[in-house]
């Protein structure tokens, strides 16, 4: 569908959210949702869905909340679900022993 909109003035005047296939383990351990930007409107605000909400973190609390992140159990691994994050992974939560 969205292929055959080939000039502007055919798409539709408004975001489009897209659920993918779960054909991808990253996508399904994200449980990944996207949106289709079309050209009038390029993002998504406030005033379009009132319930997003921007969090602005400090410096010094970014640790302290990965840990209780981490302890909730979402952390990389749980997130991309690879080798890589899977290492990563364990070096954190060896250095997090008390």
């Amino acid at each position: 569908m969205i292929n055959k909109w080939k000039k502007v003035d055919d798409f539709p005047n408004y975001i489009i959210p897209v659920r993918p296939d779960a054909f991808d383990r990253r996508i399904t351990l994200q449980r990944s949702c996207f949106t289709f930007h079309v050209p009038k409107h390029p993002e998504l605000t406030e005033r379009e869905n009132p319930s997003l909400k921007k969090w602005v973190v400090r410096g010094g609390k970014k640790k302290p909340i990965l840990r209780e992140l981490v302890l909730l159990g979402i952390d990389d691994f749980s997130i991309y679900g690879d080798l890589e994050h899977l290492a990563e992974w364990l070096k954190i939560s060896h250095n997090m022993r008390p």
